[in-house]
């Protein structure tokens, strides 16, 4: 009979430990699947960003239609005011004072710029080799690119692009006015 005591002293102490732990894990942040977090901004988006890029800092306005699909256009320094590039994933066509013409994306700093831009933004809404994770009202979205290891950062209630930054590339984005197009 002293076994039959102490069978059910360890089925309390064994039921009250998974209780403790499930109590436990329920207070913490929830598990974040990164398909639905994709789901949620892997869409046609607009936005108004600053851009520190190297030695070069600038204004821009990004414009993404859809998979590989950019526009990018710099509304600052005043000396690149107007510049614009149109990104499909293979090339690059810069449009400045009237000329357009087709560049290789690495060619020039500025060039180099708006392709880590953009193909970070495509390996980040990328459910495949990325892991999310939920801090306060943010979801941090880390992988690794074409540019090297980035991180972006993302708001959970509308999916909306915040900051993306690329440490290889000296590469740091700071999105504002956000919005995404209807489809």
């Amino acid at each position: 009979m002293g076994g039959s005591k102490w069978v059910k002293r360890w089925a309390v102490i064994v039921i009250s430990s998974v209780i403790l732990m499930a109590l436990l894990v329920s207070c913490g942040e929830k598990a974040v699947d990164p398909v639905q977090v994709v789901e949620q901004a892997d869409k046609p988006f607009e936005s108004t960003a600053t851009v520190e890029y190297k030695d070069i800092k600038a204004d821009i306005r990004i414009l993404r239609e859809g998979e590989n699909l950019y526009e990018v256009e710099i509304l600052n320094p005043a000396p690149l005011k107007g510049m614009s590039f149109a990104y499909n994933g293979d090339k690059l066509t810069v449009q400045y004072l009237g000329l357009a013409f087709q560049v290789d994306p690495a060619s020039l700093p500025v060039q180099a710029m708006a392709k880590v831009l953009m193909n970070t933004i495509e390996s980040g809404l990328d459910e495949q080799g990325i892991q999310v994770e939920k801090k306060d009202e943010l979801y941090l979205v880390s992988g690794s690119g074409e540019s090297g290891n980035f991180s972006m950062t993302l708001d959970t209630a509308t999916g909306s692009i915040v900051e993306l930054e690329v440490p290889n590339e000296n590469l740091k984005v700071y999105f504002e006015n956000f919005s995404f197009l209807p489809q």
